[in-house]
């Protein structure tokens, strides 16, 4: 039932009309990471102007998976100084996870990255989110003591994941 909707789903660049969906899938992630990390606070108004920078922003790219009009996933990745590109979200629907759609997701953010010349990739994960660090294992990303060059997520446990790029 679920790998029929998944071929429901198309995805593509993020436009300023999917504000709104992508705003209710970055609360949701938000209110995921609190279960990791109370100390995490969600903010509304901050976040709706977050998102609407990024989704301006050059140096940014999101990527929404869609069904029909309604955004059911996103990744968000960001240029950084030097040659690194950093995984700052990716966020999808729970009764869509497990099915190939997160990794089609973080595969559109490599093509990204590797087309701008980007040599090393980074994200992050709250530390006690076992699922998600399995998941990055699984697209090659290992646990490294680098930190993202604007570590805007130093204020919450988390580990780091890097990949190499060739």
């Amino acid at each position: 039932m679920v790998t029929r909707a998944l071929e429901k789903i198309m995805i593509r660049e993020a436009e300023k009309f999917d504000f709104e969906g992508l705003l209710k899938l970055h609360l949701l992630l938000y209110k995921l990471h609190q279960k990791y990390d109370p100390q995490i606070k969600i903010d509304l108004g901050l976040s709706g102007r977050w998102i609407k920078n990024k989704l301006k922003d050059r140096k940014a790219k999101i990527w929404v998976g869609e069904e029909g009009k309604e955004v059911k996933a996103y990744a968000l990745c960001e240029l950084e100084k030097g040659e690194v590109g950093v995984i700052s979200e990716i966020y999808v629907n729970s009764v869509l996870r497990n099915h190939g759609l997160g990794k089609n997701l973080i595969g559109k953010a490599i093509e990204f990255f590797k087309k701008n010349g980007i040599k090393k990739v980074l994200t992050a994960t709250p530390k006690e989110n076992h699922k998600s660090k399995e998941f990055w294992i699984s697209l090659g990303f290992k646990e490294v003591r680098d930190k993202p060059p604007n570590d805007r997520y130093s204020f919450y446990r988390r580990m780091i994941l890097g990949k190499r790029l060739l």
